[in-house]
């Protein structure tokens, strides 16, 4: 659509002006989740990702070589058209891609997984024949890729939603790091079951690296679980950088702090398919992404 850069206003103040519509966010709302929250069909945490309060995703710390991911939820009354697009400043300095989240149903729970590609801007509309009964929410993945060789600093990227003449900005400052993932290849593996908290699919590569573990072969296709297992690996090729400048101890502590055990050993043995909560994962992966490893 054009003009969805020029015609926005910036950030909170984007925001602040839409909450002062009368009745604006109580039907239309733009949230951004970190990808250990999936979003069901109807705006809410899905019931395995529950579990204290989520993230707010401000100002994400990101590794040159690598991807940073995020939930987008676009929440919107049956039959309203509505245009999301993703933007930068300075533009083009990271790659964006955008995919729809497809829901499998498990029990009463409608829980997104599979993923399809989606060229911006996207044009979108809930109607009767392609929702789910009281649906009233689509939810994205978004996927940033950080060139290796672009310096470090901070780029702004905005999460834009229009519809009816009106704007919602969900602005990001996204930190770029010194801090480079090393190259490494896909390890396959077996993903945890999309009924289970989606911090379970960290769980089985942080075990591999933490316990010396083989993990069993499957190569999946692309779905929320594939994209977070990608995302941990590249985050363990980084632990093993810092494992050869500071020591094995270092990282294993650093996982260990955030898992509530200093006892390796015993973890190793009981491997508790979850954390001690549904986001403790991001804590490692800032200390990971922004060298604050002692």
């Amino acid at each position: 659509m054009d003009g969805i850069h020029g015609g926005t206003l910036s950030g909170r103040a984007a925001i602040l002006w839409l909450l002062c519509l009368p009745g604006t966010l109580a039907a239309q709302s733009l949230h951004v989740y970190s990808e250990f929250r999936r979003i069901d069909p109807f705006g809410n945490v899905v019931s395995a990702d529950r579990g204290g309060t989520p993230r707010e995703i401000l100002s994400p710390a990101v590794a040159r070589g690598g991807f940073a991911s995020f939930h987008l939820a676009v929440t919107m009354p049956r039959d309203v058209p509505f245009t999301l697009h993703i933007a930068q400043n300075p533009d083009d300095t990271l790659g964006a891609t955008l995919y729809r989240e497809s829901f499998v149903q498990h029990g009463e729970d409608w829980i997104p997984d599979a993923l399809t590609p989606i060229s911006l801007p996207y044009n979108g509309v809930i109607t009767n024949s392609n929702a789910i009964e009281e649906q009233n929410t689509l939810p994205f993945w978004l996927d940033l890729w950080i060139p290796p060789k672009v310096p470090p600093g901070r780029v702004r990227v905005e999460a834009q939603l229009f519809f009816k003449g009106r704007w919602i900005i969900y602005p990001l400052e996204v930190r770029i790091q010194s801090v480079g993932v090393p190259k490494h290849g896909w390890i396959p593996g077996r993903l945890a079951p999309v009924e289970s908290a989606v911090e379970a699919v960290a769980m089985s590569p942080v075990a591999a690296f933490l316990c010396g573990l083989h993990e069993p072969a499957d190569d999946p296709p692309p779905t929320v679980r594939r994209m977070i297992r990608r995302n941990v690996l590249q985050d363990l090729a980084l632990a093993r950088t810092i494992e050869d400048s500071k020591g094995p101890d270092t990282v294993a502590g650093l996982f260990l702090a955030e898992l509530g055990t200093d006892d390796l050993e015993g973890w190793c043995e009981s491997r508790p398919p979850e954390g001690p909560h549904r986001e403790w994962y991001l804590k490692v992966r800032d200390s990971l992404r922004t060298g604050e490893v002692r």
